[in-house]
């Protein structure tokens, strides 16, 4: 931020004095035109400037008007869902095609895992299923969130499991993690050890995510 920018964010405040963070946020990106790809405006990225100005001294937020309980906090339990687990063995070609259903692709993207049904024997399944995910991932991210995909990552427990499935479907090893976690405070490790996996959505995805660089 320059020093001319800060002087423009205390003079905004000044004019909309009255607005909540919420509404100054988004009032602020409209006047700069501050939008993701899809035009949605990025106002929560813009609260978390204007609070870092306010910790550092350089402008005057108002107060927080309402405080925002996780709603996760009071959820109701789901109901059981009762799944079919009658045994399924065979080949492939019996079953396809497969019917893939559109859910929350954010949440998917971010928090995916990947279960194997252990009534269902079925040679060459996780890697198909692998395999469709990736392409219909990439289709449907760029038309829900009008930006492309050029890569996915995924970590494998070496404890627990072998990636067979994601090495069929030829993701590739880049390289391991130090058991650490985002919040070590030691450096030492106190976790298991994970594999790293990456699966190229695009022959210039290098170019994307640096510069072409690496």
């Amino acid at each position: 931020m320059t020093d001319e920018e800060v002087v423009f964010i205390r003079e905004f405040i000044a004019r909309n004095r009255g607005d909540s963070r919420w509404m100054l946020s988004r009032k602020l990106c409209q006047t700069w035109g501050w939008v993701q790809p899809n035009g949605a405006l990025r106002d929560m990225v813009c609260r978390g400037l204007m609070l870092h100005l306010a910790r550092a001294g350089q402008i005057e937020l108002p107060p927080i008007r309402v405080r925002i309980i996780n709603p996760l906090v009071h959820r109701k339990k789901p109901s059981r869902v009762e799944i079919d687990q009658t045994p399924m063995e065979g080949k492939l070609s019996d079953i396809v095609p497969l019917e893939f259903r559109e859910k929350n692709l954010s949440l998917i993207a971010c928090n995916t895992r990947f279960l194997i049904l252990p009534w269902v024997r079925v040679s060459c399944l996780a890697s198909h299923i692998l395999g469709r995910m990736a392409r219909i991932l990439q289709k449907d991210w760029e038309r829900i969130y009008n930006h492309p995909l050029h890569y996915l990552e995924t970590f494998i427990d070496q404890e627990r499991f072998h990636g067979t499935c994601y090495r069929a479907a030829n993701w590739f090893t880049i390289g391991q993690t130090t058991g650490r976690g985002k919040n070590d405070q030691t450096g030492k490790a106190n976790r298991s050890l994970k594999d790293v996996l990456g699966y190229p959505l695009s022959n210039d995805f290098r170019d994307h995510l640096c510069g072409g660089q690496a």
